[in-house]
């Protein structure tokens, strides 16, 4: 429909047709709704970045159900009612979403009628499925097997060395995680000669709030094993004291973001075979649960997922000992870094099997309760080394008690002694560094131009086609 306005000038008329501007759509109405608001926490915090996209991204989902699936067209969010939302909970439920998923979406579904005006009116997940188990619906944060790569039976070694061979940057990256725990986001963004503590006397490694870790909270992980002394001095040669650790460019010659690196990561482990997508069984997030069972075992306890029981020590003993894993790993109370190693089984039944293998642990005394390997910060690794291979053939050499290289005839994990009070027989830092020659791999990609003044052609920042290369 057309307006016209209607003058006259000079007694001659004027017919001029006016724009009649388009009601706003939903989607405009929606995200007139998320803008002022997503930036801030229920607890009035700034909300992350991540925080941010996930709210609007599952927002904007649950309007594309409505009216994609389920055929409610809401055209404007303030019509949103109880009905809508007891709709696209069976929908979930029906499509056999996991609880915990469904939980997380209605939490933030709940957030959203609250800017609404309408806060009560998202129930909890039980009121929308009364008729459905509540076993099926239970979430627990708990983990009930191991996530670790090594437990699984992936040999990090081989996985390090194939990461290498792929793309330089993905095998420091996949190294600095194993070796310090970090989370992919933390991997990208450190900046190694920052970070590093051991110049000022201090055998430890800080994490800073800037260096992208989760909530915020800076955090010092202790150097306690010949591995991260090893991966932190090839690291530092191969960086520049004030870059980070994540690509400088993008395979097309861009300059790289934090959102870029993100997928070029999650590129690289799908081209390693690492991702759910396909078909394994851990993700990159495995190496930081295979830090926290080696720092539990550093600190003399068996974790629940490598078959630990609840008597291997005192009560405190055991309490303490988790609250320095928790710290390390970045938070505050013990229960949280359950979801890396699990409950401890019961001292009363028989140890629970691992994958493959029994773990056998012997009693504990609580009077050695506490001692740790031995640290290899004397003798740092010769950072002019620039091969690799130097520091990946020593992880299972230099891992923690207990921790072995996984085959199919030895299980991932022996312990049969006290893990307190052990001296570990390790080679020396000298004898470790002699690495054996490997052949060359048989692809062949581009050279590094970092390890050019060298000739070393392993670590590559070419792509896997090759065609591009990266920094």
């Amino acid at each position: 429909m057309t307006r016209f306005d209607i003058r006259s000038e000079a007694g001659k008329p004027h017919i001029r047709p006016i724009a009649i501007p388009k009601p706003a759509g939903w989607r405009a109405l929606v995200q007139e709704v998320i803008s002022p608001n997503v930036k801030k926490r229920v607890n009035g915090r700034v909300a992350s970045h991540r925080t941010q996209e996930l709210n609007s991204r599952v927002i904007f989902h649950c309007f594309n159900t409505w009216h994609q699936q389920l055929g409610m067209r809401i055209m404007n969010p303030y019509n949103l009612a109880e009905k809508h939302i007891a709709a696209l909970v069976r929908y979930w439920y029906e499509e056999q979403k996991a609880a915990s998923t469904m939980r997380n979406d209605l939490s933030i579904l709940r957030k959203f009628c609250g800017w609404l005006g309408k806060p009560n009116l998202v129930k909890p997940l039980d009121y929308y499925l009364p008729g459905v188990d509540r076993e099926r619906l239970k979430v627990s944060t708990v983990a009930n097997k191991t996530k670790s790569w090594s437990a699984n039976g992936v040999d990090l070694e081989a996985k390090l060395k194939e990461a290498f061979e792929l793309d330089h940057t993905m095998g420091m990256l996949l190294s600095m995680q194993l070796a310090f725990g970090l989370r992919k986001k933390e991997a990208l963004c450190v900046r190694p000669w920052v970070s590093d503590q051991r110049d000022l006397g201090h055998a430890a490694f800080i994490l800073y709030t800037r260096d992208g870790t989760k909530g915020g909270r800076q955090r010092l992980i202790p150097i306690e094993f010949e591995f991260q002394v090893r991966v932190l001095d090839y690291v530092k040669a191969h960086t520049a004291k004030r870059n980070s650790l994540g690509w400088r460019k993008t395979r097309r010659g861009k300059d790289a973001t934090l959102k870029s690196n993100l997928k070029e990561y999650e590129a690289c482990m799908g081209e390693l075979g690492m991702t759910r997508a396909n078909g394994s069984i851990v993700t990159g997030h495995g190496l930081r649960a295979e830090f926290a069972e080696n720092c539990a075992l550093l600190e003399g306890f068996v974790p629940g997922t490598l078959g630990g029981r609840a008597d291997q020590l005192s009560r405190e003993d055991l309490k303490n000992a988790q609250v320095r894993v928790s710290e390390r790993l970045g938070h505050s109370s013990s229960r949280k870094t359950l979801a890396y190693y699990g409950n401890f089984k019961k001292s009363d039944g028989p140890a629970e099997e691992g994958r493959g293998a029994d773990v056998e642990v012997a009693e504990a005394t609580s009077e050695n309760v506490g001692a740790k390997g031995p640290m290899w910060l004397s003798s740092p690794f010769n950072a002019t080394v620039t091969s690799p291979l130097k520091f990946i053939n020593t992880y299972y050499q230099g891992a923690p008690e207990g921790r072995v290289r996984p085959t199919e005839d030895a299980p991932p994990v022996v312990i049969t002694a006290p893990l307190v009070n052990r001296v570990v027989k390790r080679d020396g830092p000298e004898k470790a560094a002699e690495a054996k020659a490997v052949s060359k791999p048989s692809r062949q990609p581009m050279p590094d131009p970092r390890l050019a003044s060298v000739g070393e052609n392993i670590g590559t920042s070419g792509s896997s086609s090759g065609q591009y290369p990266r920094t």
